[in-house]
């Protein structure tokens, strides 16, 4: 995540790790690793943006879920 590619400063990884799970950061620093020298990869930094908004929707989703379930058990 410090390469000079990403262009991410200190502030921006700092926020990454208080917004996401240090399990989930694992996993997109994997993958993005193992797509690092992948001709077909356009932008490094849109990858690990476009991987951190997949887990925003996911976290988005689950909270709906999450919510939908607290509403039948709690049904009167």
């Amino acid at each position: 995540m410090l390469d000079d590619e990403l262009e991410l400063t200190k502030n921006d990884i700092k926020k990454i790790f208080e917004h996401y799970k240090l399990e989930d950061i694992e996993q997109i620093c994997l993958d993005l690793s193992n797509s690092w020298d992948n001709s077909k990869l356009i932008s490094k930094i849109g990858f690990l943006r476009g991987k951190l908004k997949h887990l925003d929707r996911k976290k988005q989703k689950t909270t709906c879920l999450d919510l939908m379930k607290y509403n039948l058990i709690h049904q009167v």
